[in-house]
């Protein structure tokens, strides 16, 4: 089989573009939006205050290659610091609402070292999402261990301003279709339809997500519910509503079982969508497709990041991770790829065109400025979401942020 390379994203920042989101803050170009002051509350255990606050002063200030909150993201942050006692997380939690501030950051035990009764993480995420609150957690070996590292600075400091509202940047380059919308299921009885969308390119980009309640029986009423809302916005934002739309599904989803065409139908009666507006829907397997690999010699090396193959029409092969983000020789093996097929489309689609898409879309991550995920956001989202809802994770007030990062 053939393999070629698809062209990287290029991403936009306000004020220029670059290959890779360090590069970018580097070059001195700022995130495309977001806010220019954070009221942040700190919640640490006493015997670590003296570390939190130089982690803070260095989030802030930066450190050796990392700019900072102030000078990379131009944000002002207030730390407004809540002491935890004997009786923990969650009690500490009770007069955070009161401080009214934009995020909890949080200086939590490590996963490993307590029981699964006494980790706080997820009773502390639902707390504070019960009241509108994102929160970013920070484990203590990272606190006492990292807390002058450039790389873990540069990753919270997005989490926490993309938590925030903010967009650090955005792609350059449009999409094959004009609406892109992500979608999963947290339970096939009784659950709820997890998605995000994204339109537009450049400074104009758009992302935001939408739940709807679903069931087995009603999976085709959520797809109507989620992508028409995706389609509101985009009319809000640009006039009129998009002829062409991609919907990606996880393969293992039962949402593949939703009557797509139906709801494509529906939309165009209702004017969300141009009349015989142009869809496909995308299915992407994370498990199990063949792997790519460059061999020299007996050498198996790692394949360059975007190879990608056809297998035929409705499917390929693409690597979303790979060389130079990995180590051509790496101990842990070749990249796991993800296998693209189109399930369901109305015209004369590109497989090409359609697996470089979701290839662009691992590259908008707000959580990590070095290293880009397998799933591209569109599915990586929603099923973070979906993990937090089964969870019991609910948040109230936070669209328009990315609180499941």
């Amino acid at each position: 089989m053939r393999v070629r390379r698809l062209p990287r994203a290029v991403l936009r920042f306000r004020g220029g573009t670059a290959p890779t989101p360090y590069e970018g803050f580097k070059h001195g170009f700022k995130p495309v939006s977001g806010p220019s002051k954070l009221r942040v509350c700190v919640m640490f255990e006493p015997d670590v205050k003296r570390e939190a606050e130089e982690f803070c002063y260095n989030l802030e200030r930066g450190v050796r290659g990392f700019g900072g909150l102030g000078d990379w993201f131009m944000v002002e942050p207030e730390w407004i610091w809540v002491r935890v006692g004997e009786d923990g997380f969650e009690e500490a939690a009770n007069c955070v609402e009161e401080l009214n501030p934009d995020l909890a950051l949080a200086f939590i035990p490590d996963s490993m070292v307590v029981s699964y009764e006494d980790d706080p993480y997820m009773p502390l995420k639902r707390k504070l999402s019960a009241v509108g609150l994102p929160s970013q957690m920070v484990e203590r070996s990272t606190l006492e261990n990292l807390r002058g590292s450039e790389y873990v600075l540069f990753n919270v400091a997005l989490s926490i301003y993309a938590k925030a509202g903010g967009v650090p940047w955005t792609l350059d380059d449009a999409l094959t279709h004009h609406l892109t919308v992500g979608i999963n299921v947290s339970e096939r009885k009784h659950g709820a339809v997890a998605a995000c969308y994204t339109h537009g390119s450049g400074e104009s980009m758009k992302f935001d997500w939408a739940t709807a309640p679903a069931s087995l029986d009603m999976l085709g009423e959520a797809v109507f519910q989620v992508v028409g809302w995706a389609a509101e916005n985009y009319i809000d934002s640009l006039g009129g509503p998009p002829s062409s739309v991609a919907i990606h599904v996880d393969a293992a989803s039962p949402i593949l079982e939703a009557g797509f065409g139906a709801a494509i139908q529906r939309l165009e009666s209702e004017g969300l969508l141009k009349e015989k507006a142009v869809y496909s829907v995308v299915s992407i397997n994370k498990s199990g497709p063949p792997r790519v690999y460059v061999k020299m010699g007996d050498t198996f090396m790692m394949p360059d990041k975007g190879a990608c193959t056809v297998l035929d029409y409705e499917r390929g092969v693409v690597c979303t991770s790979g060389y130079p983000e990995q180590p051509a020789l790496s101990p842990l093996g070749v990249v796991k790829p993800l296998m693209v097929e189109v399930v369901e489309s109305n015209y004369e689609h590109s497989i090409t065109e359609i697996m470089r898409d979701v290839y662009w879309l691992s590259e908008i991550h707000w959580a990590s400025g070095f290293r880009t995920p397998r799933l591209p956001v569109t599915l990586l989202y929603p099923g973070r979401m979906c993990s937090f809802f089964r969870a019991g994770v609910k948040p109230t007030s936070l669209r328009g942020t990315a609180w499941f990062l």
